[in-house]
């Protein structure tokens, strides 16, 4: 048999199997859920602007040189807190990202963390989207298997969150809620234990994904705040390796968060959050 001969039967087989009216997988490993459309695969950040937050449907300002968010509808503690946090910058000792010593990021921070091209791999399957990000090579998974979130003593606040999602037409939705108060959204900008995101993924074409992001947080935000990001296919890609800065490791963090750069010293992250009440 013929090589021309082989493939044409190879295809007339898959044909057979998938059905004249079933849509394929392409052919790569982030995409096995032929019901809904491919997300899956390896995106970097669109060029412009990183991230657009939005309150009222207006456009805040983009982040300064200094990375400096303005325009978030905070409660005054809160407001507080953050114009603490940019002081602490610009004076050269800054506080408020548990990045500064290589803890992980938060599921906004994961998209914003580093204004440099470091990508994200979705790897979508039924049941389960999986979002591997290039910074730190963290993986946070969002379950849409029909679970509910975890609720009393089983939801314990972890640094990505509890993530559950759904399909709705053509937009995969992912509602998070859990996410440890130390934990920012982007920025420095501080949150609550309350936070909540429900982010909207969509193929704005076949190479583009936007995010869309409804934050809200009753404790520490007067109203919702919306954020919209875009990015770019950059399949075939293989993920690189990058982790904290060097001058990051001379610090010590604790799985309670608990920064100890030496013995006489001992931070925690969290410790100037206004207090629950």
């Amino acid at each position: 048999m013929t090589r021309q001969l082989s493939v044409a039967c190879a295809a007339a087989f898959l044909f057979a199997a998938t059905g004249a009216g079933a849509q394929t997988a392409p052919l790569n490993g982030y995409y096995a859920d032929p019901a809904h459309p491919p997300i899956g695969g390896f995106w970097r950040p669109a060029p412009g602007q990183r991230v657009v937050f939005k309150v009222d449907g207006k456009a805040l300002p983009p982040v300064d040189a200094n990375r400096h968010q303005a325009g978030f509808p905070y409660k005054p503690a809160w407001a507080k807190v953050l114009a603490d946090r940019y002081a602490a910058d610009l004076k050269g000792a800054p506080y408020g990202n548990p990045d500064n010593s290589c803890w992980p990021a938060g599921p906004i921070d994961d998209y914003v963390l580093r204004d440099d091209l470091s990508g994200m791999e979705v790897v979508q399957t039924p049941g389960r989207v999986e979002l591997v990000f290039e910074y730190q090579t963290t993986v946070r998974w969002i379950y849409a298997d029909g679970r509910p979130h975890l609720k009393g003593d089983e939801l314990l606040h972890t640094v990505k969150g509890d993530s559950i999602g759904k399909w709705e037409g053509g937009v995969f939705v992912a509602d998070t809620i859990g996410v440890r108060p130390e934990m920012t959204f982007g920025y420095n900008l501080p949150h609550s234990d309350k936070a909540h995101l429900v982010e909207h993924f969509r193929l704005v074409d076949r190479d583009t994904l936007r995010i869309d992001v409804d934050i809200t947080d009753p404790v520490a935000l007067t109203k919702p705040v919306t954020a919209t990001l875009l990015y770019k296919r950059a399949d075939p890609a293989t993920i690189t390796e990058k982790i904290c800065p060097e001058e990051n490791w001379q610090k010590i963090v604790g799985p309670d968060l608990v920064v100890r750069p030496d013995p006489r010293v001992k931070k925690r992250y969290g410790f100037d959050l206004p207090p629950v009440r």
